[in-house]
C-alpha cells in the first residue's frame, strides 16, 4: 500500500484525494488517495511465514525482504496492485516510442526524477544506481543473488552519461527488463566500500524510501517517517510510522477481529468480520510449484503418472486460507490465459499405484509453515499411490544453490513472476528450457504464451 501511494504521488497528474477508506482501483486506474487515517502509526499484522531474515532483496538468505524493503529502499519502477509497472524513481517507463528502449543491442536508459535524496540528505545520482546495478550483476554471475533479479546477469554493462540519466546494455534482447527495475538503488557513498552480499541493511539502512528502520527482528519491524523525503508534501495519509508484528497464524487473525491490527490477512475466513468496518481488498497471491528434476525424472510417463496421483485441488485446503490449486505452470503475461492443457481431467488421486524403486527426494524452504504442510501433504498422497518420499527442509541461503545444481528429485517453489523461474532453468527439459530461453528474449510479448503450450505438451 505504502509503495502504491508514493507511486500515485509522483505519478503524472497525480491522483484525485477523497475522505473515504482506502481501497485498491481496477487495472489501469490510479487508487484515489485516502485522507482517513492520517497521523499515528500503523500496525501491521502478518503471518510468521512472511518473516523475512534480512532485509536486502538482492539476497536468496532475505527472501521475502522485498516485500518491506519499499518502504525504506525505493526503485525506479515499482509493481501497482494490479500488477502494471508504474514509475517511481524514474521518470517514464523506458519505451520503444520515446527513443529510450532500443534493440541490437538492447539499450534500456532511465532517467531519474530530479530532488530525490537518500534520508540522510544527500541526492540519488545515476552513480548510485550504477553501483548498485554493478554489484546486482556480480551476484548474478556468481549464482549468489535472489530469483526475481537473477536477470542482472544477462546485463553486459551500466552507464550513467549524467548524473540522472542510466543506461543499461544488454547482452541480448530480455523480456523481463522491467523486473531489473524494480531493484531498488542503494547510496554509493554509503555502501560503497562493502560488497552487496555483505549487507543485511537490517540496523538502520539509509534509502530514498518514505520511513527509517528504527528496528529489526524475527518477531516484527518498527518504522518511522523520514523527515529527508524527497516528495515535500505527500498527500496520502501521513502516517508518524509503522509497526509489523509476525504471528501464528491464528494470532493474526485474532488481532484482526479484535482491532488490534489495521491491516494483515485473514488466515480463516471463519474469523472474518461479518459486518462492521472492514475494508476487504485481494490479497497478494503468491504462486507455489511443485517442480520435477527432468535430469533424474527421465522417464516423461513416470511424471506424468505421479502428476496423476496428486489431487491438486485438495492441497491447498487448511494450509492458507483462499489458496487454490494454480491455473498454469507461469504466472501468465495475458490476464485470463490458461494452457490447453488446462481443460483436461485428472485421474483420480491414488487411482494407479505407481512404483519408483527409489524414494523421491523432495525439497522445500526450511522454517516456512505453509511448505511444511504441503511437504506433508503431498508426502501422504504420493505414499498412497506406493510413492516414497523423503522431506528435506533447506535454509533460505542453501535452497537456490539446491536447485541449480540439481540436488532434488522435487521440490516445492514459489514464483510470483517469470523471472523467478530462471535458476530453475537447469533442471527444465531440454526442449522447454529451449523454448523459455527464446521466450525470455521475446521483448514485444507472445513468447511466454508460446513457452505456456510447450510446458502443457511435456506435462
Amino acid at each position: 500500500m505504502i509503495l502504491v501511494l508514493v507511486a500515485a504521488v509522483v505519478g503524472c497528474g497525480g491522483p484525485k484525494t477523497v475522505s473515504e477508506p482506502p481501497h485498491v482501483a481496477a487495472p489501469g486506474e490510479e487508487e484515489p488517495i485516502s485522507k482517513v487515517g492520517q497521523g499515528g502509526t500503523a500496525h501491521i499484522a502478518l503471518p510468521a511465514s512472511l518473516a523475512p531474515a534480512c532485509m536486502n532483496p538482492y539476497l536468496p538468505k532475505c527472501a521475502g525482504a522485498g516485500t518491506f524493503t519499499g518502504m525504506t529502499l525505493e526503485s525506479p519502477l515499482i509493481l501497482g496492485p494490479s500488477s502494471e509497472y508504474r514509475p517511481l524513481l524514474a521518470e517514464a517507463i523506458p519505451s520503444f516510442e520515446d527513443g529510450t528502449l532500443t534493440l541490437e543491442p538492447m539499450t534500456v536508459e532511465v532517467r531519474l526524477r530530479r530532488g530525490v535524496n537518500f534520508s540522510d540528505g544527500e541526492p540519488l545520482t545515476s552513480a548510485d544506481a550504477k553501483w548498485t546495478y554493478e554489484a546486482a550483476m556480480r551476484l548474478a554471475r556468481d549464482d549468489e543473488i535472489s530469483a526475481p533479479y537473477s536477470g542482472f546477469a544477462r546485463v553486459e554493462r551500466v552507464e550513467t552519461p549524467d548524473a540522472r540519466t542510466v543506461r543499461i546494455v544488454f547482452r541480448e534482447p530480455y523480456s523481463q527488463w522491467r523486473d531489473l527495475l524494480t531493484a531498488p538503488i542503494l547510496p554509493r557513498h554509503i555502501y560503497g566500500d562493502r560488497a552487496l552480499k555483505d549487507l543485511t541493511l537490517t540496523r538502520a539502512p539509509v534509502g530514498s524510501g518514505p520511513f527509517l528502520l528504527k528496528h529489526f527482528s524475527p518477531d516484527g519491524l518498527k518504522l518511522i517517517d523520514t523527515p529527508r523525503y524527497w516528495v515535500s508534501e505527500p498527500p496520502y495519509p501521513n502516517l508518524s510510522g509503522l509497526r509489523v508484528d509476525f504471528l501464528d497464524p491464528g494470532r493474526v487473525s485474532d488481532a484482526l477481529s479484535s482491532g488490534l491490527a489495521d491491516f494483515g490477512f485473514f488466515q480463516d475466513s471463519d474469523a472474518v468480520p461479518r459486518s462492521g468496518n472492514l475494508l476487504r481488498a485481494t490479497a497478494p497471491s503468491r504462486v507455489a510449484l511443485l517442480v520435477f528434476n527432468s535430469r533424474r525424472l527421465e522417464d516423461r510417463t513416470l511424471r506424468g503418472r505421479i502428476s496423476e496421483s496428486l489431487d491438486r485441488e485438495s492441497l491447498p485446503d487448511g494450509v492458507v486460507g483462499g489458496a487454490r490449486a494454480a491455473q498454469s505452470f507461469v504466472p501468465p503475461a495475458v490476464p485470463g490465459y490458461e494452457p490447453a492443457w488446462q481443460g483436461g481431467k485428472a485421474k483420480d488421486a491414488g487411482s494407479e499405484s505407481v512404483k519408483t524403486g527409489n524414494t523421491l527426494d523432495l525439497v522445500y524452504p526450511a522454517e516456512d509453515p505453509v511448505y511444511e504442510e504441503l511437504a506433508r501433504k503431498l508426502s501422504s498422497q504420493l505414499s498412497g499411490a506406493g510413492v516414497g518420499v523423503a522431506s528435506r527442509p533447506v535454509s533460505d541461503g542453501e535452497y537456490q544453490d539446491v536447485l541449480r545444481r540439481g540436488d532434488f528429485d522435487l521440490a516445492l517453489y514459489t514464483t510470483s513472476g517469470t523471472a523467478d523461474l530462471e535458476p530453475l532453468l537447469p533442471s527444465f527439459p531440454p526442449d522447454s528450457r529451449k523454448v523459455f530461453e527464446e521466450s525470455l528474449q521475446d521483448v514485444e510479448g507472445g513468447g511466454l504464451v508460446r513457452a505456456q503450450e510447450k510446458f502443457s505438451e511435456d506435462a
